[in-house]
């Protein structure tokens, strides 16, 4: 593998080729600004919120090195009867949802097959491999290296058969060269003081980063795209018209830009399928709770295997994030989910506070093979694709942006770009 290209030469484009519209503001939306602009390109960049309010807000805060496993694993299909039954799974279904997720549902789990997990955890690897290379220059140049820390992250089992039942994922990481160490005993308690001394083991993954502000990352990083002299504005979007010009209709006018990249997240399907490029796209719908008073310490981020929810230390308090629930866009939440986090969390971490803080569900956006949409449309020039980086949305945008700018200026990119493209499906 090759280190990341350079920016391009401004001169490249014609004119009004250099007039790029970026849709949506959330942390991929913003990078790919970023690096739009570092090329020359004039952008201006739309959201009917203002900058990281949807489901950059309220994520777990991750930067993660060793996200190689897709969602979709040999194994998948023997969990589905629990899925569908137990609404407080980590990964449930909603009844409600269910008859319109049968296409959506089949997809996925034809991508567990041993061939097709295997062809999906590969084309992980070079996003994650990439991603801190491709985030660090957009981080410096903001000024927000104090938003990063170098923590690592432990995943933490009560049972030493669970890691047991990871032995496909484990298998990959060995083969991909994953940094991560076995902890047990006296070395788990010192990582975590703060963790329950029933729990059985851990994994410890060194090079994954954390975020402690997500929300404030992306503010930053906006803040440095119009200081540079971009144009955020708050609009919403409701079409766009292809041709040699393009045409986005928003609640605010028409405006009109040579190229357009959409980086809408979840809402990205209908545009897509306005568009003629429909794609699988699909909702997993994410909860936090935040505990403001924790009262206990907990300098490494850790992830409970057992319940697939992370605790993470942030600048407001300790979150708790995580668990998948397939429900749709508009149904209410189920504040059922971030409670029983709480739940597992006091028997996990003894001494947690008492005093639980506010509650968020946010919308991710989750495609079958857990593989985001990268790179150019095959129907209309001048479009280019952002979206459906499912759990992975805060670790891979910097690389993303970087991705999205050399297919604009016509650079080699530095991996195949095959497994993204909105063809694929």
């Amino acid at each position: 593998m090759r280190h990341l290209a350079g920016p391009g030469n401004p001169e490249g484009p014609p004119l009004e080729q250099r007039d790029i519209i970026v849709v949506g503001a959330g942390i991929v939306g913003v990078c790919c600004a970023l690096y739009l602009q570092r090329d020359g390109h004039r952008v201006t960049l739309l959201d009917r919120q203002a900058p990281g309010e949807g489901c950059s807000f309220g994520n777990a805060g991750m930067l993660e090195s060793n996200a190689v496993a897709p969602v979709a694993t040999p194994g998948l299909l023997r969990q589905l009867p629990h899925l569908l039954t137990n609404p407080m799974s980590p990964l449930a279904v909603k009844w409600a949802h269910l008859p319109g997720l049968i296409p959506w549902l089949t997809r996925f789990l034809l991508e567990s097959r041993p061939a097709r997990a295997r062809a999906n955890a590969l084309a992980l690897f070079p996003l994650v491999h990439y991603a801190w290379e491709a985030y660090e220059p957009l981080i410096e140049e903001a000024g927000c290296r104090d938003l990063i820390r170098d923590t690592g992250w432990l995943w933490v089992f009560e049972r030493e058969s669970t890691l047991q039942h990871m032995a496909w994922d484990q298998a990959l990481r060995r083969e991909l060269n994953i940094e991560m160490h076995r902890v047990e005993g006296d070395a788990l308690f010192k990582l975590a003081p703060a963790l329950t001394r029933d729990a059985a083991l851990g994994l410890y993954f060194p090079t994954t980063r954390a975020c402690p502000d997500p929300h404030g990352l992306v503010l930053r990083l906006a803040e440095r795209f119009r200081a540079n002299g971009g144009r955020l504005e708050r609009r919403e979007v409701f079409s766009m018209k292809p041709g040699a010009t393009w045409e986005l209709d928003t609640d605010d006018g028409t405006l009109k830009a040579g190229r357009v990249v959409l980086a809408t997240g979840a809402w990205s399907g209908k545009f897509c399928r306005q568009l003629g490029e429909p794609v699988p796209l699909n909702t997993e719908r994410g909860y936090h709770l935040m505990l403001p008073e924790p009262e206990i310490r907990v300098p490494v981020p850790m992830m409970f295997a057992e319940h697939k929810f992370v605790a993470n230390h942030m600048s407001s308090g300790l979150r708790l994030a995580g668990t998948a629930e397939l429900g749709g866009m508009n149904q209410a939440p189920d504040w059922r989910r971030a409670d029983v986090m709480l739940e597992h969390a006091r028997r996990l971490l003894p001494g947690l506070s008492e005093r639980p803080g506010g509650r968020w569900m946010g919308l991710r956006p989750t495609l079958p093979d857990s593989l985001p949409v990268i790179g150019p449309s095959s129907r209309h020039p001048g479009l280019h694709y952002a979206f459906g980086h499912q759990h992975l949305g805060l670790t891979l945008a910097g690389l993303t942006g970087r991705l999205v700018a050399d297919g604009v200026a016509g650079r080699a990119p530095c991996m195949e770009m095959a497994p993204y493209r909105v063809t694929r499906f």
